[in-house]
């Protein structure tokens, strides 16, 4: 996941209103982790700028955990910080 700038509303296209740096690279074999990850964040810089929360249009993270194409659990995600 390419986090070097994050557009969090405004979408589909580029708007710089709603853009941060934020100056991270995710990888890994489980986009469910990563998408689990991300979404608090993305949250917080809506709520940082009072646009609405994304809400039940994220769920399909909770239904990507349930049908075991990733995880959710934050004790089963390992994160390794790189210089």
């Amino acid at each position: 996941m390419d986090g070097l700038a994050v557009q969090f509303a405004g979408g589909p296209f580029p708007n710089p209103n709603f853009t941060r740096q934020y100056f991270t690279i995710l990888a890994s074999r489980d986009p469910v982790a990563i998408d689990s990850l991300v979404l608090p964040r993305v949250e917080k810089l809506r709520q940082m700028m009072s646009v609405p929360p994304i809400g039940n249009t994220a769920s399909y993270i909770k239904s990507g955990a349930y049908y075991q194409l990733g995880t959710t659990d934050r004790r089963r995600i390992q994160l390794v910080h790189l210089q």
